[in-house]
């Protein structure tokens, strides 16, 4: 990404003759072209090749997309307030989806944060309902 960075900042610059500013962004859409490859290999690798259903606690599975998610809320200044029941039950599903589908979630509430001005705390609510 510092490669591509370099080759953006390199292309506007006004001394740059027009042929070495091709060059340069030739020279990005190949940095940008690796890039891609090097995530779908790495999404590839953590996308299990079976889809079944386990148990896990989700409120840590909650956790550890937090976490993961930590630096970029605390970038943006937002707080996390989150509330789970205690003794909460293990639930039956496809991990990977579930943390795909909080990761949205999340970072969509981040996004339309940026939109409402003052809006800094992401709340949060582990419930458990039974289904009949």
């Amino acid at each position: 990404m510092q490669s591509i960075n370099n080759c953006l900042h390199l292309a506007i610059r006004k001394e740059v003759l027009p042929e070495q500013r091709e060059a340069v962004f030739g020279d990005g859409s190949k940095e940008l072209d690796h890039l891609v490859t090097t995530v779908q290999r790495m999404i590839d690798l953590y996308r299990p090749g079976d889809i079944e259903k386990e148990y896990i606690q989700i409120d840590e599975l909650l956790g550890h997309v937090l976490e993961l998610l930590h630096s970029q809320m605390n970038d943006k200044g937002i707080k996390v307030i989150y509330q789970v029941p205690k003794d909460l039950p293990p639930i039956n599903v496809v991990e990977h989806q579930i943390r795909q589908v909080l990761f949205n979630l999340i970072i969509n509430a981040m996004d339309a944060m940026d939109s409402i001005e003052g809006a800094r705390n992401l709340w949060i609510e582990v419930q458990v309902n039974e289904i009949s």
